[in-house]
């Protein structure tokens, strides 16, 4: 447990500010970020492979962001446990996917 570190992401646990504005409950509307290279398509085939997907949809201001809902909140978390911090295979340079429950 490294809680007591200064340098702690949460250094109040719950209580934090930082900790209050990123932690959702979960949902089966997913937040996708650093969508670099990904098409809708790609998404879609990408997380229909671990559960049912309903809609995949990207901000029209920003296509690194994006959101995928799935069929339920099983299909959800799972989406999360597998593809969370997965590599881009379309441009080994841009950081990894990164999955989390939606807020909304």
């Amino acid at each position: 447990d490294f809680g007591s570190l200064r340098l702690h992401r949460y250094p109040n646990g719950p209580r934090s500010p930082q900790y209050l504005g990123v932690v959702c409950a979960p949902t089966a509307k997913l937040h996708l970020a650093y969508l670099h290279g990904y098409t809708e398509a790609a998404v879609y085939d990408l997380f229909n492979s671990v559960g049912t997907v309903i809609t995949v949809n990207f901000l029209v201001d920003n296509p690194t962001i994006g959101f995928v809902t799935m069929s339920n909140i099983n299909d959800a978390c799972t989406a999360i446990c597998v593809l969370h911090n997965r590599p881009n295979p379309f441009d080994e340079n841009q950081r990894p996917l990164k999955v989390s429950f939606a807020k909304k």
